[in-house]
């Protein structure tokens, strides 16, 4: 535990996997949720911040946005992906309704 911190909860902490034992001071690189475009579209304004301050050159900043970019278009095909499918299947039920004679309709 932290006894400095004031908190009772565990810090992150980085295993060297050589030795097997905590590095201190180094803090775990921070897990970026990326599963919506809102959350893609954030991190692209915190890239473009970071270049704009000089925080991380235009270079790397552009890489990441290259792969910002790919992970947007990634997610736009699969939501058209998912819309189409549930497209297709209520076309399916409906055109399978009008094949039916009207005795089993009524069931």
């Amino acid at each position: 535990m932290n006894k400095d911190s004031g908190s009772d909860k565990m810090r992150p902490q980085t295993i060297d996997g050589a030795i097997g034992k905590p590095v201190d001071g180094v803090t775990p690189p921070r897990r970026i949720d990326l599963s919506s475009l809102r959350d893609v579209r954030l991190e692209l304004a915190a890239v473009y911040r970071k270049m704009d301050a000089g925080e991380i050159q235009t270079q790397d900043g552009t890489r990441r946005a290259y792969v910002l970019k790919t992970i947007h278009d990634v997610i736009v095909s699969a939501e058209l992906e998912r819309r189409i499918t549930v497209i297709e299947e209520q076309q399916l039920l409906t055109s399978r309704r009008m094949l039916l004679p009207n005795a089993a309709r009524a069931h």
